[in-house]
Order: structure tokens, then C-alpha cells, then sequence
């Protein structure tokens, strides 16, 4: 590619969150920039309007209803795809399930239909979620009809009742024939040579086709029906634009990615992204309620961001206790069995040497009680250069044990840039001091005393003279709390702290359970 070069980070232009205000967006689609103005235009789907940003920052709604509401109106979008615009600021619109393009003009409060009748159809006056809009230098509107598995192409003039699109490329089914499309997403006209560039999204895999010349394609990128990761391939493209050098760039979505395509080349580079999905490692604190599936879910956040085929350590997880180690361990392999996770426990209760010798076989997650860790990290019998997220399951407990140095000193241990996850019930002043310490502007997610419990979880206590370590579960298996006489004021106490009432167990009240 010469000289050209790219940053290796981004920056947020526009969208501030998942919402409806001005700078929120809600699962964005197609972005378009106009070259003489510079606004930037965005496909604002479940939103179902245009939002433009100025290159001053300001943003607007240019189409569509600002606070989101979507219908069939003249004034209204429906699940916008893309968005095409001209240097007087007036929209091409693919108002996707309303079955139309829609023409916007600067300010507008509403959209003529220029192309598509509305209904959902294949006759040539119809679209079957009309997703990608261009124009030609002639005013002729081009558009990928998704679900059509076609392109048309539509004149300037627009009569509804006479009006019909003409097709340009595809029409024969989805396939991997040369003569089919498949879901094609993407277009990009190089009009000086007479190609449309075609991103067909389900058979990853990008078409060049000549234009006026129905039926002769070749494939430019990916290979057609064999998704994958490596530069030859791709995995859900649709995005696309051309430079002057003549390098095509693609948005590789499911590889998470944007590639690379220089003239006469089958390898793509990767320009941005790092292939895994994400917005960047923030650090963050959850306060999470019991039996909301807290373990699960973090752990799909810690699989979802591991390189599989890194085998080193990637995750380490810490936890008070022997036994949610375990159980955590068990899920974490349960999980991840389809692409062959590697976890270890370091629990302690086993000679140390057999810990030392399951982290040297290539393990990707680690979980492990405090002391335990400490110590390998000591013996550099777990290198940590490699870790990306440090995460403390039920950290106001680990914390509140008197090991906090420890802690402290296994947090010196980590690399500079790795993710702290800390997932805690309660909001304690150890808590609070790690995120002080060692957090970098830490996200959190936190909720009110009065929802700490789930309504659906019902509580009851059981008195006995004396507890056995068999008598914690009922019949059915589903857990029992059983206090002493002397432990009933420490009941209250916690009633009072969570402003819920626990009630003694009926005699039937394993049946309600």
C-alpha cells in the first residue's frame, strides 16, 4: 500500500451510548460521508431515523423522528439500512421494512418515495428489505436488494405507478454461482471502469461485477462460502469503499475488523480492529444480586474475549473460597468445550508442584483463592505478561479475609494494561479502595439496597439445635438456611440490611420451593 499508514486506535465521532438523545445511537447500520461537506451521515436503525454529524460535532436528526418513533408515514423511517447524501444535504434513504427509498430534502419534516411501491415483494416495482442506496453520476439510484438477492438500478424520475427497477446484478437466488448473489450488504461503484464492488454477506465473500455487461463477475475477496479469520477470508462483510491507489476496504463485521485489499491481491491487512469484538477495556464494578446468573454471564464475557489460538494465560480469576474456584472452573470448561478452552483451579489442597506443573500446559484461564496465586506468581511459575483481564468474583468477601496486601501485591504483578473486573454484593470500603487504587475510571453498574434480592427467590430459615454439614439442602435440592438459636439476631440484622423479610420455614415448605 506505499506509504499509507493508520492509527492504532480510534476515536468516537459520534454515538455516546445505547439511547435515543442526539449523540445515542441504537445498532447502527450504514454511515456515509459526503467528500465536498464532510458531514457525516448515520443509518440510526432501531432508532429508525438519520442522525448527521457536522464537522464541528454538531449533530442533527437529518430524517426521520428524533425520538425514535418508527412507522410508514411520509415523516417517519422504518429500520433504516444506509443512507446516501449530496452536498446540499439532501438524503437517499433505504427505509428497509417499509419496502422504499426514500428522498429527504435539506430540513424537511418528510420523504417522497423515489423507489419501491412499499409492499414486500420480487415483482420489479418491489424490494424485499431494500439495504445499501447510491446514486450514479445520471441520478440513477442503485440499490442491494437484500432478501431479492439482486441490485437494481431505478431512473432519476420516479412515478409510482409506472416506475420499475432494472436488474444489474443478481436475481437468481442466493448461491455461490457465478451469476448469484448472496445477501448482498454492500456496494461501492468504481464508475470510471464501469465495476460495481458487491459484498454478499452469507457467502463472505466480495464480487466484482461489470456494469451493463449482466453475468460477468469475478471474485475479489474472500472465498465464497468458507468463512473464516485468516487474510485470505472473511466472515459477514458488507461495508465498502475505494481509494485512488485503487485498494478496496471492507467491513469483515463478524471478524470485528476492517481489511484491506490491495489491486490484484487475495490477502487482505487488517486497518483497524483487533478481531475480537469489543469497545475497548474499560475497567469495570458490578453489583451483582445473587441468582442472576452473574457467573455465567462474566464468564462468557472472559470466553468471548480470548485469542484461541493464544495458548497462554489470558484471564485470571480470583475468588475467596476453594469451592466456588471449582465450581467456577467447571463452568468455565462447560462453556467453553466448543473451542476447546483450557482452565485450571489453583485451589490449594494439592502439593504445589502438581499446580506448577498444570499452569506449564499451556492454560488460558486460570481461577484461584488468593494465597494460592500469590505464590505462583512468586515462583513465575504463572507468567502474567500475557493476562488481559484480572477479575474478582465476590470481591467485598475476598477483600474483607485480611489479604488484601497479597492482593495488592498480585495487582503490581499484572501488566500495565489489563482489565479489572471487580463483581461484588456489597459496596464495602475495601472494595471501594481497589477501584481507588488500581482502577482506571472504572464503569459501574450498581443498584439499590431495595433490589438486592430477587423477587422470585423465596427465603426461609429452618431452627436447629445444632448444624450438620449434610443439612443445608432439602429434598429437591434446592438450598436451605439453617441458624441456631443463637444465630437468629444476626438473621434480623441481615433482614434489616437488605430490607427483606425471611420467614421460619412452614412444615410444607419444601413444597414451595
Amino acid at each position: 500500500p506505499g506509504n499509507l499508514k493508520w492509527s492504532t486506535t480510534g476515536i468516537t465521532i459520534i454515538g455516546n451510548g445505547y439511547g435515543k438523545r442526539s449523540d445515542q445511537l441504537q445498532y447502527p447500520e450504514g454511515l456515509f460521508i459526503e467528500p465536498k461537506t464532510q458531514i457525516l451521515y448515520v443509518a440510526d436503525a432501531s432508532n429508525n431515523r438519520i442522525q448527521k454529524r457536522y464537522p464541528s460535532g454538531e449533530i442533527k436528526t437529518a430524517a426521520g423522528q428524533a425520538n425514535g418513533a418508527g412507522g410508514s408515514t411520509p415523516n417517519k423511517l422504518y429500520s433504516p439500512g444506509h443512507v446516501f447524501a449530496d452536498e446540499n444535504e439532501n438524503l437517499f434513504v433505504a427505509d428497509m421494512m417499509n419496502q422504499r427509498i426514500q428522498y429527504w430534502e435539506k430540513d424537511s419534516k418528510h420523504g417522497k418515495t423515489v423507489a419501491g411501491n412499499g409492499s414486500d415483494g420480487s415483482a420489479l416495482n418491489e424490494f424485499n428489505r431494500p439495504y445499501k442506496v447510491l446514486l450514479d453520476s445520471k441520478k440513477n439510484i442503485i440499490v442491494a436488494d437484500l432478501d431479492n438477492e439482486r441490485i437494481t438500478r431505478w431512473a432519476s424520475t420516479y412515478d409510482p405507478k409506472t416506475s420499475a427497477g432494472t436488474i444489474i446484478a443478481g436475481g437468481n437466488g442466493a448461491g455461490l454461482n457465478p451469476y448469484q448473489l448472496n445477501a448482498p450488504t454492500g456496494l461501492y461503484l468504481d464508475e470510471p471502469n464501469n465495476i460495481l464492488y458487491i459484498s454478499n454477506e452469507e457467502s463472505h465473500s466480495v464480487t466484482q461485477w461489470e456494469m451493463d455487461t449482466y453475468g460477468n463477475r469475478n471474485i475479489y475477496a474472500g472465498i465464497p462460502g468458507r468463512p473464516g479469520n485468516s487474510p485470505a477470508q472473511l466472515m459477514g462483510p458488507e461495508g465498502l469503499t475505494l481509494d485512488k491507489y485503487g485498494n478496496l476496504y471492507i467491513t469483515d463485521c463478524m471478524n470485528h475488523r476492517i481489511q484491506m485489499f490491495c489491486p490484484n491481491s487475495v490477502y487482505g491487512i487488517t486497518i483497524a480492529g483487533t478481531g475480537q469484538i469489543g469497545n475497548g477495556n474499560y475497567d469495570v464494578i458490578v453489583q451483582a444480586q445473587s441468582g442472576t446468573g452473574k457467573t455465567k454471564t462474566f464468564i462468557l464475557a472472559v470466553l468471548q474475549q480470548l485469542d484461541v489460538d493464544c495458548k497462554d494465560y489470558q484471564a485470571l480469576i480470583l475468588v475467596p473460597t476453594r469451592e466456588l474456584a471449582q465450581r467456577i472452573h467447571r463452568v468455565v470448561l462447560a462453556l467453553g468445550e466448543y473451542i476447546n478452552v483450557t482452565c485450571h483451579a489453583c485451589t490449594g489442597g494439592v502439593n504445589v508442584r502438581e499446580d506448577m506443573k498444570c499452569l506449564e500446559a499451556n492454560v488460558q484461564v486460570v481461577v484461584s483463592i488468593s494465597g494460592r496465586i500469590y505464590d505462583m506468581l512468586k515462583r513465575s511459575a504463572l507468567r502474567s505478561e500475557n493476562i488481559k483481564m484480572f477479575i474478582f468474583d465476590k470481591a467485598d468477601e475476598l477483600l474483607s479475609r485480611g489479604f488484601n496486601e497479597q492482593i495488592y501485591d498480585v495487582f503490581t504483578m499484572m501488566p500495565e494494561n489489563v482489565q479489572v473486573i471487580l463483581l461484588s454484593i456489597t459496596m464495602l470500603a475495601d472494595v471501594l479502595e481497589v477501584a481507588t487504587k488500581f482502577m482506571n475510571n472504572p464503569v459501574k453498574i450498581l443498584f439499590n439496597r431495595e433490589e438486592q434480592t430477587l423477587e422470585d427467590i423465596r427465603q426461609f430459615y429452618v431452627t436447629a439445635l445444632s448444624i450438620g454439614r449434610s443439612g443445608r439442602f432439602d429434598r429437591k435440592g434446592a438450598p436451605i438456611n439453617v441458624v441456631t438459636n443463637n444465630d437468629r439476631h444476626i438473621l434480623r440484622d441481615i433482614e434489616q440490611f437488605y430490607n427483606a423479610q425471611i420467614q421460619e420455614m412452614p412444615l410444607d415448605g419444601p413444597d414451595l420451593i
